[in-house]
C-alpha cells in the first residue's frame, strides 16, 4: 500500500517518516471506513484541504491529515481515529489525522455552500462514507 515515493523530514535532528502520501490516502480512508463498520460506527464528512483535492484528483500532492469542515467528529469517532493509527504505524499518521481543524471556517463561507458539495466517486458494492 505504500508508495516508492516518500519524503523525509528533519525533525530536531531526527529523520521522522510522517507524510501521508497522495498515493494511499484513497486507501486510508477506505481502510478506516471499513474500521469504522467493524467497530459499528459510520462517518460522513465534508472535507476540504489537500485530502479532498486528493480524492477529487484534482492535485497528486502529500498531506499529512484529513481536515473536516462538518460535522463535529463525534468523540467515538475520534478515538477510533486514533486506534486506527496507533495499529497501523508504517502509515505514520499523528493521532489527530482526522480532525476539525477548518471548523470555524463553514461561519465564513457563502450562503448555499452546502448545496454545492461535490461527493465524493462511490464504488458500487461500497459506499465510502469519508
Amino acid at each position: 500500500m505504500l508508495s516508492a515515493i516518500s519524503r523525509w523530514v528533519i525533525d530536531e535532528n531526527v529523520l521522522v517518516y510522517t507524510i501521508l502520501l497522495e498515493a494511499i490516502i484513497k486507501d486510508v480512508l477506505k481502510d478506516f471506513d471499513e474500521y469504522l463498520a467493524t467497530e459499528g460506527l459510520g462517518f460522513e464528512a465534508t472535507i476540504i484541504g489537500g485530502a479532498a483535492l486528493i480524492v477529487a484528483g484534482t492535485i497528486s500532492r502529500a498531506t499529512r491529515d484529513v481536515d473536516c469542515l462538518e460535522p463535529t467528529i463525534p468523540g467515538k469517532i475520534k478515538q477510533a481515529s486514533i486506534d486506527f493509527a496507533k495499529a497501523r504505524p508504517r502509515l505514520g499518521l499523528d493521532q489527530d489525522w482526522l480532525n476539525n481543524g477548518p471548523e470555524s471556517l463553514a461561519a465564513e463561507l457563502p450562503p448555499g455552500w452546502r448545496s454545492r458539495r461535490v461527493r465524493s466517486r462511490r464504488t458500487p458494492e461500497r459506499r465510502q462514507r469519508l
